[in-house]
């Protein structure tokens, strides 16, 4: 591929640069004061959860999961179909930077999955149990690693290319997979929101309790 000056390990670091600027627009609520068209928008610049919940759309963690798996196989199919252009095309004819996509969309993937997994494993175990049942979450981020450093021997040419096509699949696959079992097993509020939510309702029950005492 033409570098044009780019660094070889430059592309790698995408991915937690996306990472890094997703995440806060994933549940952020920023004041707007310029009027926009949009009404949903006028008072404030919503992001992308609190903007499906302003619409009535929920969007619940096992869709926000399987969202992440449908990305990454996205990126594995657009990996692949570059790859095979790469084979077909003259040497040094297709730009390096056309490559981003595919780092920006398992950036993506890795927001809405383990973010999602991580809020699920914190809210929904029991408080004696939040260590542990985080600490074997990340047990599956280890697992998933050590299944990349074995397909290092299949990493080279013509092999790569069916990597890719096989990633995609498999991701695909298990995005389905996970949906059809657990898609009515988790309430649609998940996390920090959902916190938020109850110790607002605490707050109300307590004031309307202090208030009948006081009459």
């Amino acid at each position: 591929m033409a570098l044009h000056g780019t660094p070889n390990d430059l592309l790698q670091n995408l991915d937690p640069i996306a990472l890094i600027i997703f995440i806060p627009l994933l549940d952020c609520t920023l004041r707007n004061s310029t009027p926009t068209h949009w009404p949903a928008v006028n008072r404030f610049i919503v992001c992308i959860y609190p903007l499906l919940r302003k619409w009535k759309i929920q969007f619940r963690p096992v869709a926000r999961i399987t969202t992440g798996f449908i990305m990454c196989a996205l990126a594995m199919v657009y990996a692949a179909v570059l790859q095979h252009y790469i084979y077909i095309s003259e040497p040094n004819s297709i730009h390096v930077w056309i490559q981003a996509p595919a780092y920006i969309l398992v950036a993506f993937s890795e927001a809405f999955v383990i973010v999602t997994g991580l809020e699920i494993a914190f809210t929904k175990a029991p408080e004696s149990l939040r260590s542990f049942v985080s600490a074997l979450f990340w047990l599956t981020i280890g697992i998933a690693a050590a299944i990349c450093i074995s397909l290092t021997p299949v990493t080279k040419d013509p092999e790569i290319l069916w990597m890719y096509a096989s990633l995609a699949i498999v991701t695909f696959v298990a995005g389905g997979t996970f949906y059809a079992c657990f898609r009515n097993s988790l309430d649609p509020r998940v996390g920090l929101d959902l916190q938020i939510h109850e110790g607002l309702e605490s707050d109300h029950r307590k004031d309307e309790l202090a208030a009948k005492m006081d009459v």
